[in-house]
């Protein structure tokens, strides 16, 4: 299975303000970390990549089964964490391993049973990011998510994502913990270009 992303001569804007203009690189599989000023494009990048947004013009080759994350709701609010997970699991025709239900009771806590209306925001986004473990994806994109988790929460994410074996790009201005630190490459936009640190 392909685990690379290949972006050529990418080119995006919003009126006149020039985003992207011939935006060129190669991901290979790894953790990556993307950073850059407020208002540089982070999040439209990821957007870009995914489909979600439209390219205004170059070419993108990325796997088709991707992971995208942000702080938005997945959940459906009638139903606790722990069933919507599995309404998750069932939709992708998978199931977690008993180990994996035993993570995830450590990841949620007392707050697996919740119901999802009521859940804490970092019980929320917690939901999207339990389904790290529900396959192997070969690219996974988390916008924010990061941000809203306790210290060891991220412990654990970043322990996940440090195992992951397609492309992985975060982008958070919180606090990252020392799993991610020690395996991210650092990804930083400025004016348009990608530069790999």
């Amino acid at each position: 299975m392909n685990r690379t992303i290949l972006v050529e001569g990418l080119q995006k804007k919003f009126g006149k303000q020039v985003l992207f203009n011939g935006l060129t690189v190669a991901l290979d599989q790894g953790v990556y970390q993307l950073t850059g000023a407020n208002g540089t494009g982070k999040s439209t990048l990821l957007k870009l990549l995914a489909g979600i947004e439209a390219l205004d013009g170059g070419h993108i080759e990325i796997p088709k089964n991707i992971l995208f994350l942000t702080n938005d709701a997945v959940g459906v609010n009638v139903f606790s964490i722990r069933e919507n997970l599995h309404i998750f699991a069932k939709a992708l025709k998978k199931s977690f391993t008993s180990e994996q239900e035993a993570t995830l009771n450590q990841f949620f806590g007392v707050h697996f049973d919740d119901e999802y209306a009521k859940a804490s925001v970092g019980t929320r986004a917690k939901l999207g990011l339990a389904l790290i473990l529900l396959q192997d994806w070969p690219v996974i994109f988390i916008d924010e998510t990061l941000s809203v988790l306790d210290v060891e929460s991220r412990q654990m994410v970043a322990d996940w994502l440090a195992k992951a074996t397609g492309v992985v790009i975060y982008v958070n201005h919180g606090q990252t913990e020392t799993t991610l630190d020690q395996h991210h490459k650092k990804l930083t936009l400025w004016e348009g270009k990608l530069y790999a640190e």
